[in-house]
């Protein structure tokens, strides 16, 4: 897959499909439910600027990728 995007999918199932795709040191930020849709966003490294960063209003599941095959959770706002 490639380095970065964005992509809409309307199930958790299409969710998990493209996060077995994403490539170690990776960075995931995924939006939305199940009545609306998922919005699922990656970026090399851990910079989410590229992807316009993340706001105080959205509820988003941010993850990292390591190098071990290891989901992180990274808390968005504490």
């Amino acid at each position: 897959m490639s380095k970065q995007g964005d992509r809409e999918v309307n199930s958790w199932e299409k969710v998990e499909t493209l996060l077995e795709n994403i490539k170690p040191d990776t960075t995931t930020v995924i939006t939305g439910d199940d009545e609306d849709g998922y919005r699922v966003r990656w970026v090399d490294g851990t910079d989410l600027a590229p992807l316009g960063g993340v706001s105080g209003g959205e509820d988003a599941q941010i993850n990292y990728l390591t190098s071990d095959g290891m989901w992180l959770d990274v808390p968005a706002f504490g």
